[in-house]
């Protein structure tokens, strides 16, 4: 995606500062936070999980992506003539790949939770450590993939922007704008309704536990088992909610860049608020997995009070 420089850009230097500064800030407490989760499903063994494994390869994915969104913001900050438009898309190229990754995890999320809720007798066969793997080992090579479709995309765009502009920042732009939108509003579409669906059943089969109508000794399930599980599942949701929030700057930069009259400044402010957004939304998984799961708490405080032990010494 070829960011053309602008002489517009240097009027908004100082908003531009701001931002780079914000993520600058930002980027070490995503990383920090989210290290506190791989470390800590790696420290107890009672949260080594299948959902907790999708989790802690989101965190891995937010630490990476913090690292990216912060070059990210460089390019767009100095606005530098001479090296700006082709840098700008070189960065641009990890920051896309790593989103995709992290809607990719959702989804693996979703149907997690989905299996959960609806046989939750045979989640434990069907949601195993081994499959979970494959699951994300398959998220990331796609994610691979799409980095290397994207850069033979961006940089045969360079190619034709260098050798014609006006027609680089047309036809190629809009169509694969168009793409990208409609990939994205179908996806968190289908994230959002199916995580809905979940929390019905979850909610439905809570309250069919309280008033104590399950009587079928082959269905029934622990009163613990189902509110573990229906909080797992708000959890889930409350995830799911920061996201699609935060992902809607995403989705109007480039429903932007799909429209020939875009202005130049525009687009590069929207993607910069794009990444700040998102990366907002990596810093707050850590967060909530602290509030909402008491296991997960208990840990980061272990680790917590063991780092700072190291460093009295």
């Amino acid at each position: 995606m070829n960011f053309t420089y602008s002489e517009n850009l240097h009027d908004s230097g100082l908003i531009f500062a701001l931002m780079l500064t914000f993520m600058a800030v930002l980027a070490p407490f995503i990383t920090i936070g989210n290290l506190f989760v791989v470390l800590a499903v790696y420290k107890n063994y009672n949260l080594r999980t299948p959902t907790n494994f999708i989790l802690t390869s989101l965190a891995v994915n937010d630490m990476v992506s913090s690292v990216a969104f912060a070059l990210n913001c460089y390019p767009a900050v100095f606005s530098l003539k001479t090296w700006y438009p082709n840098m700008a898309d070189l960065l641009w190229l990890p920051s896309s790949t790593l989103c995709s990754s992290t809607l990719l995890h959702i989804v693996a999320l979703t149907v997690d939770r989905y299996i959960a809720v609806t046989k939750p007798l045979k989640y434990p066969t069907l949601v195993t450590p081994k499959r979970v793997g494959y699951a994300i080992a398959s998220i990331w090579i796609l994610s691979f993939i799409v980095l290397v479709v994207l850069g033979y995309i961006d940089l045969n765009e360079v190619q034709n922007a260098n050798r014609d502009r006006e027609s680089h920042n047309s036809l190629a732009i809009v169509t694969f704008s168009l793409v990208i939108v409609s990939f994205l509003v179908l996806t968190l579409l289908v994230i959002v309704v199916s995580n809905l669906r979940i929390m019905q059943i979850a909610v439905k089969q809570a309250r069919a536990i309280a008033n104590q109508t399950i009587n079928d000794q082959n269905n029934r399930v622990a009163p613990g088992a189902v509110e573990r599980r229906l909080k797992a599942v708000k959890t889930t949701g409350i995830i799911v909610g920061v996201l699609v929030f935060f992902w809607s700057p995403y989705i109007v930069f480039f429903t932007l860049q799909a429209t020939p009259l875009a202005d130049e400044a525009s687009v590069v402010y929207l993607n910069l608020c794009f990444l700040v957004a998102i990366a907002i939304a990596a810093s707050l998984n850590p967060f909530i997995y602290h509030h909402r799961d008491r296991e997960f708490r208990n840990t980061f405080l272990e680790i917590f009070r063991a780092a700072s032990n190291k460093f009295k010494c």
